[in-house]
């Protein structure tokens, strides 16, 4: 992400997308490595929050597809 990409960032809805879509672990420091945050650990709460909401989704459908 570049510096304004990380500024604008919504993390929830980051880890959101993460999980839900790509069913991939969380990856919250690999996105925000060199990014300016200011609130660093807040940003990561909201990202793991959304990726958790995400991974139940992602779980819910693929368990009706069995």
């Amino acid at each position: 992400m570049t510096p304004e990409q990380c500024a604008r960032a919504n993390w929830y809805a980051e880890g959101e997308t993460d999980a839900l879509y790509h069913g991939t672990r969380p990856r919250f420091e690999q996105l925000a490595r060199g990014c300016p945050l200011a609130d660093a650990p807040g940003a990561e709460r909201a990202y793991m929050e959304g990726w958790a909401a995400g991974y139940a989704e992602h779980q819910r459908r693929a368990d009706r597809h069995m």
